[in-house]
């Protein structure tokens, strides 16, 4: 009876998946399912505590604390399954949820050494490396911080300290990656260049010391871990001055605790989350990026033969909650030991657009979390003429998004002040508009819906032209 319990528990959550639905809600509600014929069963818990009290009782009824943090209220601990009823029961404890298993997001690792080059990625999202180069604007200082396996302090092509700084976690300094992926992420977003050596980040040679890269050491060598580590990471690039969070990273279920953590650092504190899609090739949710507070990624490929345009990478997930997409199979960038390789995944999408973002916000400091949000997705190049499951607003575009943020009001009134994410981010629950359908406004010219084509932008109604795809935003 006990076996058919967690067969039939298990074969509910794959058809969930399958179908779209509310993974979150309905894993937690057939864990225990699974999971209740053994009520001593050890098993990691994430806490979220009311207060000091709470920690304290959490502690002392725990097997063990896997993550604590000082002033900090969430902690992992390893307990009996029947101490969840226990804990949640406790006017000190805010919540309590399995503590679910996160994994780094990549297909795989091709070692190659060249002399410098400019991966496929870096202009692709900036549009034009001397328009950036030749800028002439003020700034101020940005912090981007990846949260993964660390970080390969030393590597000849990547920023040192000062100019990087971290947290150590899952038993390991910040400063060391056993694993590569981390190095890999921190590679594509402040690789140094013009060194002869490597590759070129988003934001490279600090930008002039205006750019501080920093380093959540959420997993060690294995490249997994647990939710209490990776927001244990995250909190500590927050205590930094973290501006903007880069997540490689995910797992199929998420958790009321988790999801509460970081909308109140998205809400409150102004912190904007960027998250890879994941990497199944299906419709599933991946957390933390299906959470309305992530920016959730897609990877893209260069063309080919049979699809000579940009596309989506076949390993990339698609459903309701993925908001734009970078480049993301065939990433070239640092890894440990002074070396470089190539990698794909959502994993390497997603540095791409944390540096455009970072790179934004240096510009327009005034701007919040919320419109640089809005800005990327507006000014995003669909790659299907509309924002969809697939790829979400599209490829991301930085230029376009400076031109729109410097038209002032950082960008206008765009999006919901309360997330949703996906398409939703900007539309409201009928979708996006139908450019066919969009007239121009009568006491003026003629102007181009999103979607249109258009060369200059006050030929589109939004004032924004593309200039990649020529279309109006």
């Amino acid at each position: 009876m006990v076996r058919i319990l967690q067969v039939t528990a298990l074969v509910s959550l794959f058809s969930l998946v399958q179908s779209q639905v509310d993974v979150e809600t309905k894993a937690e509600e057939l864990y225990p399912m699974a999971q209740s014929y053994n009520e001593n069963k050890e098993v990691r818990l994430l806490v979220h505590a009311k207060n000091k009290e709470g920690k304290e009782f959490a502690s002392k009824r725990a097997t063990m604390v896997t993550m604590e943090r000082k002033n900090f209220r969430y902690m992992g601990i390893t307990a009996p399954y029947s101490l969840m009823e226990e804990l949640r029961k406790n006017k000190d404890i805010e919540s309590v949820d399995i503590d679910h298993e996160v994994f780094v997001i990549e297909d795989q690792n091709v070692r190659r050494r060249l002399a410098e080059e400019i991966p496929w990625g870096i202009p692709t999202v900036l549009q034009d490396i001397d328009w950036w180069n030749n800028l002439d604007a003020d700034r101020a200082s940005i912090k981007v911080c990846v949260v993964d396996t660390g970080y390969d302090l030393g590597h000849e092509d990547l920023p040192q300290e000062p100019d990087v700084d971290g947290t150590d976690g899952a038993g390991e300094l910040w400063s060391y990656d056993g694993n590569s992926h981390g190095t890999h992420c921190a590679g594509t977003i402040a690789a140094l260049g013009g060194n002869n050596k490597g590759v070129v980040g988003v934001l490279p040679n600090n930008e002039d010391s205006n750019f501080q890269l920093l380093i959540g050491k959420a997993f060690d060598a294995s490249g997994s871990g647990y939710s209490s580590l990776t927001i244990s990471a995250v909190q500590g690039c927050v205590d930094k001055g973290a501006n903007v969070i880069s997540l490689s990273l995910g797992g199929s279920r998420g958790s009321k605790t988790e999801k509460q953590f970081y909308e109140d650092l998205y809400t409150d504190q102004d912190i904007l989350f960027i998250a890879a899609a994941g990497n199944s090739g299906n419709t599933a949710y991946s957390y933390p990026a299906s959470y309305p507070f992530h920016v959730s990624v897609a990877s893209l490929e260069k063309g080919n033969r049979r699809d000579p345009d940009i596309h989506k990478s076949s390993f990339s997930q698609y459903n309701d909650q993925v908001e734009v997409a970078a480049p993301g199979s065939g990433v070239y960038s640092t890894i440990p030991d002074n070396s470089y390789g190539t990698k794909s995944g959502t994993s390497m999408a997603t540095p791409h657009v944390a540096g455009v973002a970072g790179l934004l916000w240096m510009y327009f400091p005034d701007c919040t979390n919320k419109q640089i949000r809005h800005v990327i997705d507006a000014t995003s190049s669909p790659l299907d003429g509309a924002c969809d499951v697939n790829t979400g607003f599209g490829l991301v575009q930085a230029k376009d998004a400076y031109e729109l943020l410097a038209q002032g009001d950082c960008g206008g009134a765009l999006g919901p002040d309360t997330p949703v994410g996906g398409c939703a981010e900007l539309y409201d629950s009928d979708g996006p508009p139908d450019p066919t359908t969009t007239s121009a406004p009568t006491d003026t010219a003629p102007c181009g819906a999103r979607g249109e084509s258009c060369s200059v932008s006050d030929q589109c109604c939004s004032n924004t032209c593309r200039t990649r795809s020529g279309k109006c935003s």
